[in-house]
């Protein structure tokens, strides 16, 4: 009788830790939200710091504009324009981030492309830049979107002391 009582006072720690753990891991996870699949988690943009977008910068001398975005949400096209003197660099990635309850959030990505940041946006030109959504993310549902995409700039070819910008463009789904 001794030895069921002992196991079941084990048994009774064993599930007060386990409840205790779920609770801590909970409080961990504040700045993630769940977007429908409970698998997805969705973390705070790495750009925002409270209400402001820091991390996001407005250069007076680029200008983004949705160009296409295909009725079946598989192709995004921007307009990037370089209205100034400087020369910028870019690569290929790119991130998308909604806009749940007035917070920026990060939609997971399928697939990282880590592309090296070689094309070139010279001086008073513009480009199309093309992407191909459903490669990198699940289907996008109606709501307010960004994508946010690193511009370099260096003042020498041979500079490896380069300035990155985060520039972002919302558009709505």
């Amino acid at each position: 009788m001794k030895k069921i009582q002992s196991l079941i006072g084990v048994l009774c720690v064993l599930t007060l830790c386990i409840c205790m753990s779920g609770c801590n891991q909970t409080e961990k996870n504040e700045d993630k939200i769940g977007v429908g699949n409970p698998e997805e988690e969705l973390a705070v943009s790495p750009y925002t710091s409270g209400e402001t977008d820091e991390g996001i910068t407005n250069l007076s001398d680029i200008n983004m504009s949705l160009k296409k975005l295909d009725k079946d949400k598989k192709e995004l096209i921007i307009l990037l324009e370089n209205t100034g003197e400087k020369t910028y660099r870019y690569g290929k990635y790119f991130e998308i981030e909604k806009k749940i309850n007035g917070k920026w959030y990060q939609l997971v990505q399928n697939d990282k492309d880590s592309e090296d940041h070689g094309e070139v946006l010279e001086s008073k030109n513009n480009i199309d830049l093309n992407y191909n959504i459903e490669q990198y993310y699940n289907s996008l549902t109606v709501g307010e979107y960004r994508i946010i995409i690193q511009l370099y700039y260096m003042k020498d070819e041979k500079d490896w002391d380069y300035k990155t910008y985060n520039v972002a463009l919302e558009f709505n789904i």
